[in-house]
């Protein structure tokens, strides 16, 4: 009875032994922690594209926790995911769902940010789907008609080009453009071969003119400064002058002094009118007398 009883013990005791392998091996193959703290983080995507619960999420392509659940909300689909306390993600952080690997499999991927305020872990936050192989064959599924009008474009243009260069005539064009072409070419280089000494000489001589040109320069330095300093001076005086000018004109618009008063006096103006007026009567009477007897001066002077 007793070596029964030690069995029994013997056998329950590896059943909980092997239960707790058992659980280890399903909390290690499910990316779960039993003796961990651990952070969650609700994620919404527009689709998941195959995501499942127990797939990797990754920091930086570091493994950092596992997708818990995934349920739908509306037209978006809300990620719940489990992340290992020493995660450290920011306000600007972006969430993604990638490829695992080329069999199929999805993970999270999270680019923490940089950003000096810590996330809420209790918004929900907002990802994107990068896309994967089948979303690629699908996009290309869909272009298929416009890949199938872009070939058949391609050969109605190979066609014409084809047509083009099978005419005999254009064929004797292109072939009468490269022959001038070379010809053009070759005339050229005998132009430079007969010309070198030419080129040579010509190529000196800007030398020897950029050189002198220097010299001179170099040793005009300081009559060309002094010539400089004279003409800005010459100009800061006439733009004096111009600007004295300008004042007394503006003084003689004004009638600020005796040519402005002149010259805008209307009673000036009258009064030498009638000067002129006096004198071109006197002019004409003077002439007058002069053509008949002269001069007649009719004067009473009284000197006592």
């Amino acid at each position: 009875m007793r070596q029964d009883r030690k069995t029994e013990i013997k056998v329950g005791i590896s059943l909980l032994v092997s239960l707790v392998i058992l659980l280890w091996v399903i909390a290690w193959a499910k990316n779960v922690d039993l003796f961990s703290d651990k952070k969650e983080l609700t994620i919404s995507f527009n689709s998941v594209a195959g995501l499942s619960a127990g797939d990797q999420v990754a920091v930086n392509g570091v493994k950092k926790g596992y997708v818990e659940s995934i349920y739908l909300v509306g037209n978006n689909v809300v990620v719940k995911t489990i992340l290992d306390e020493d995660v450290d993600i920011r306000t600007d952080a972006a969430f993604s769902i990638m490829m695992l690997d080329l069999m199929g499999g999805k993970k999270i991927e999270i680019s923490p940010g940089i950003s000096e305020k810590q996330i809420d872990y209790s918004v929900v936050q907002h990802g994107r789907f990068s896309g994967d192989i089948s979303t690629a064959m699908a996009t290309l599924s869909g272009m298929e008609q416009n890949i199938k009008n872009i070939i058949e474009e391609l050969s109605i243009t190979l066609n014409a080009v084809n047509n083009i260069l099978k005419d005999d005539k254009f064929a004797s064009d292109v072939r009468t453009a490269f022959s001038e072409l070379n010809l053009l070419s070759k005339k050229t280089s005998q132009l430079i071969d007969e010309n070198r000494t030419g080129i040579k000489s010509l190529i000196d001589s800007s030398t020897s003119l950029v050189s002198t040109t220097n010299e001179f320069l170099q040793n005009n330095r300081n009559t060309l400064s002094r010539t400089i300093e004279q003409t800005s001076t010459l100009i800061d005086n006439s733009n004096q002058f111009i600007a004295k000018m300008d004042s007394l004109l503006k003084e003689i618009q004004s009638r600020e002094n005796n040519i402005g008063k002149l010259l805008y006096d209307e009673q000036f103006y009258d009064d030498l009118k009638t000067s002129l007026e006096n004198l071109k009567e006197l002019t004409s009477i003077l002439i007058e007398q002069l053509k008949n007897e002269g001069i007649n001066v009719d004067a009473k002077i009284n000197l006592f």
